[in-house]
């Protein structure tokens, strides 16, 4: 009678242990056909089934292909980007060669939401003049300019200091135009949408 309890608690402990050990189990039969190899039969079809997934999710920037000598995978044929600084300078030591900042909405996998995520890329200026915050459009390089440049300049799309409202028509920013020319704008616009609205 006095050895119950204590066997009571034997008997308990051998059985969570026995109850933990068939979790583990299943836990390590869920987990078995997700290693690398199957990680690695999935990675060419993430671009082809989730095209806006996060772009170069294992892949290699220029600045680590220049090092490595790897080439960098160009995951949009077009996309529309902002032009940034290398350090200081606009060019690179390479001429005709700029940093294009992408901005994209990707596809989270295991949450399947979409969230902003950016990528820089090397684009080839194909002898069109750009500047530090111009919105342009690359084109994807077939075959690739070098290996660590693989996207080339198709169009500047908003010069910077020059953004147009898609809207009223009305340039909305930039040092060149100043608020009292925006407000003149204004007015004049106004005068010349009330004649249309009471028609």
């Amino acid at each position: 009678k006095l050895l119950r309890p204590p066997l009571v608690l034997l008997y308990s402990a051998v059985l969570n242990v026995v109850c933990a050990g068939i979790s583990l189990v299943k836990m390590v039969r869920y987990w078995l056909h997700r290693n690398k190899a199957i990680q690695k039969r999935i990675e060419p079809h993430i671009q082809k089934y989730f095209p806006f997934h996060k772009p170069e999710l294992e892949g290699v920037s220029p600045v680590a292909a220049t090092y490595s000598g790897k080439v960098v995978k160009a995951p949009f044929d077009l996309a529309i980007g902002m032009v940034v600084p290398f350090g200081q300078s606009l060019m690179a030591s390479r001429e005709n060669i700029v940093k294009v900042r992408l901005h994209k909405l990707c596809l989270n996998k295991f949450l399947l939401k979409y969230y902003y995520q950016s990528k820089t890329y090397w684009t080839h200026t194909q002898e069109m003049k750009v500047d530090i915050g111009d919105i342009v459009l690359i084109e994807k390089c077939d075959p690739p300019i070098a290996f660590n440049t693989v996207y080339k300049l198709k169009k500047v799309v908003y010069p910077v200091g020059n953004i147009i409202d898609p809207v009223t028509g009305l340039k909305c920013e930039g040092s060149e135009y100043p608020i009292d020319v925006m407000q003149e704008w204004l007015k004049n616009y106004k005068k010349s949408a009330e004649p249309a609205q009471s028609e």
